[in-house]
């Protein structure tokens, strides 16, 4: 059985007297163990996120400082060069000039005459959004010639722009008929990142565009602005 303890007020007073040189010394202790925890941690907590921060926005003046070396040593009439020359083989929409003028260019070379052409152009309302496939434009179009020089006229597309590619033939006396697809890509949106440096042209795409600036038609690719005189076409709004 629990004994009933009585705490008198002498009691209280009495052992207040006997540990009142304690009770300051205790609160003192509570009171820094508490800023210690609410105040103190915190603020190291801050502190690390700070230097943490500090060493992020270090590397991303860095980088910045290196984008702008890179683009400042760009020399911009060999950047507008290789510009010109990538939209020439991937237009970044349907180039119905383009095709025309790389048709006529190629049928020159081979000895071939431009007949009737069909295009199969698509919704040309819609726009282009996934950047990541490369469409393309479908043209059938009629040559009068013969079978071998067909052939060459299929090796002189292959070095013309834009770049395209033959996926049907069939051939009469003096007539071919193919089907081309010839293909564009949109240049997808720009997101510039403080913490992404910029990455120059590799030594191989430098080559690669050198080797294109040599095709066919690509020192007058702006001269073919409209269809050839002697040639006759229609469009199809077929989607594709």
């Amino acid at each position: 059985m629990k004994k009933k303890i009585n705490i008198d007020q002498e009691t209280i007073v009495f052992l207040y007297k006997k540990n009142k040189n304690y009770i300051l010394p205790v609160l003192i202790i509570f009171v820094c163990i508490f800023l210690f925890f609410q105040v103190i941690i915190p603020q190291i907590n801050n502190l690390f996120e700070l230097q943490k921060q500090a060493k992020v926005e270090q590397v991303k003046l860095e980088t910045l400082r290196k984008n702008l070396t890179s683009l400042t040593n760009l020399d911009p009439s060999v950047l507008e060069s290789q510009y010109k020359i990538a939209t020439a083989v991937f237009p970044v929409n349907k180039d119905f000039a383009g095709i025309i003028g790389a048709i006529s260019v190629a049928a020159g070379k081979s000895g071939l005459l431009v007949g009737d052409y069909d295009f199969s152009v698509g919704d040309v309302s819609k726009p282009q959004t996934d950047v990541k496939k490369f469409p393309f434009l479908k043209i059938s179009v009629n040559l009068s010639g013969d079978i071998k020089n067909a052939s060459g006229f299929i090796s002189e597309l292959y070095k013309t722009a834009p770049l395209s590619e033959v996926v049907s033939l069939s051939s009469s006396t003096n007539s071919i008929s193919l089907t081309i697809n010839f293909y564009y890509k949109t240049i997808p949106p720009i997101n510039f990142k403080e913490e992404i440096p910029l990455q120059a042209l590799s030594v191989d795409s430098r080559k690669n565009l050198d080797d294109i600036a040599k095709w066919s038609n690509l020192s007058f690719f702006d001269a073919f602005s409209s269809p050839p005189a002697s040639s006759s076409g229609t469009a199809n709004l077929i989607p594709f």
